[in-house]
């Protein structure tokens, strides 16, 4: 049995197990032809005899062959050595994303902004050779001491279906791949966006202790919004993470490139020169660390509206400042607005939408009336800037998808121009632009629910 101080293909002399899974054992290596340090993934002697464990893992090198970037991990070379498969790639000095996550519990939001954007680019590389890595997961991500993320382990890649078979890690698993559907990189988004999620709040998104509870919640439940465990996270990249887990892979981001420019947008995104110290081996990310194991293995709950104001100072897109969620915020529910029922629609519970837990909620009556009517015009929340202020745009999430609203301004609480330019159907995650109206109060006038008979909004800021 091959193993430490034997030599492979009379050129790979191993030297150290540095971790193995469920298909492979993982040996740091010398090239004797090169004079190099290298990574060897050499197939587990149970699988020889096994045609299509031989033919995945032959595969996994020939995929891989032909990418090159630096936030993917490098195949040098492929063989046979008597009845041993193998793999020689780049050896990454460091450790997986999954081991750091564990010693620290959770990244620092701009750390893990600028982790996923490598992990986004480097898998955006992999997608436009037609290349889904259907296994994105903290433990497939090495982390050098330059502080680059690269992402490894194409072992279950492929370019479409499954072909009916499960492959895959439960916590990261796409709904689509839970169902066996067909497969694009929309997949993958999701898988990001679990991985998002986790290096966030030190916890995966469905806590499960089996493979199919975890996988069913995946596939049916709608996941939690990452600022009920880490507060600390904007509303803007709360968004991000909660687009990237749509159950729809339609309502996801299309591409790696277009998440990629949702996270640059938000706050924790740093520029160049500070995502390097954040990265640093002599900064945050300090690694000293062994090579992983390259292993190949089988949101919003809650409404969130944030403001962001035309003036002011900002590192956002157009100089806006980010009004942010707590109770400080200036910006606050003041109550509900019912001019054509009882002038009460659950007034004294508007203040949940600005105490700074997203697990609250403001929510309107019930309605039973046909097509989502409320059997008059409309009631809405009613939100106070504090002072006259021009509002950019408002981004909305909600529980409660597919009830209908218009944003309408007034000088008072009671009074609002009945101007529906600012209209939207609501999704999960919906950007309302204002383009800078001006306005102390603004109405969140909502004229239909959806089928559910209610609409929720839960943080204001």
């Amino acid at each position: 049995m091959t193993g430490a101080g034997e030599q492979l293909a009379g050129r790979y002399e191993l030297q150290e197990l540095l971790g193995q899974g469920g298909m492979a054992k993982v040996y740091r290596a010398y090239d004797h032809d090169l004079g190099r340090q290298v990574a060897v993934k050499i197939l587990e002697p149970r699988l020889r005899d096994d045609p299509d464990a031989i033919e995945r893992f032959r595969d996994e090198a020939r995929r891989v062959a032909g990418l090159v970037h630096r936030n993917l991990v490098t195949v040098i070379d492929r063989g046979t050595a008597g009845r041993d498969e193998f793999i020689v790639l780049e050896l990454v000095p460091g450790e997986t994303l999954k081991e750091l996550v564990r010693r620290r519990g959770s990244l620092l939001p701009n750390e893990a902004v600028a982790i996923a954007l490598d992990i986004a680019a480097g898998l955006g590389a992999a997608h436009e050779r037609g290349l889904v890595h259907r296994d994105v997961k903290p433990h497939n991500v090495l982390l050098h001491t330059s502080g680059v993320a690269k992402v490894t382990d194409f072992g279950v890649a492929g370019s479409g279906a499954s072909g009916g078979r499960l492959f895959g890690t439960c916590d990261y698993l796409s709904p689509e791949q839970v169902r066996g559907e067909e497969l694009d990189a929309r997949a993958d988004v999701y898988a990001l966006g679990a991985v998002l999620y986790e290096i966030l709040s030190g916890s995966v998104v469905f806590p499960g202790t089996t493979f199919d509870e975890v996988a069913v919640r995946h596939a049916t439940e709608v996941a939690p919004n990452v600022r009920v465990r880490r507060p600390a996270v904007s509303l803007e990249l709360s968004a991000v993470v909660a687009r990237a887990l749509e159950k729809s892979p339609s309502r996801r981001f299309a591409t790696m490139a277009e998440f990629a420019a949702a996270l640059r947008s938000c706050p924790e995104a740093a520029d160049e020169d500070t995502l390097e110290s954040v990265t640093a081996p002599s900064r945050r990310l300090r690694i000293d660390w062994a090579i992983a194991l390259l292993s190949a293995g089988v949101v919003a709950a809650i409404g969130v509206i944030v403001a962001v104001l035309a003036s002011g100072g900002s590192d956002l897109p157009g100089g806006g400042t980010t009004v942010v969620i707590g109770r400080t915020s200036p910006i606050v529910a003041t109550g509900a607005y019912d001019p054509y029922g009882d002038n009460d629609e659950h007034a004294s519970s508007a203040g949940l939408a600005t105490d700074g837990d997203a697990a609250t909620a403001w929510q309107t009556s019930h309605y039973t009336f046909p097509n989502g009517g409320l059997g008059k015009p409309g009631v809405g929340l009613v939100i106070d800037a504090g002072s006259t202020v021009a509002l950019r745009r408002l981004i909305i999430v909600t529980p409660t998808p597919g009830f209908r609203a218009v944003i309408r301004v007034g000088d008072s609480p009671d009074a609002f121009e009945e101007d529906d330019s600012a209209s939207f159907v609501a999704t999960r995650t919906t950007t309302v632009e204002l383009n800078g109206l001006r306005a102390r109060y603004y109405l969140v006038w909502i004229t239909a629910v959806p089928a559910a008979g209610v609409a929720k909004i839960a943080e204001v800021g």
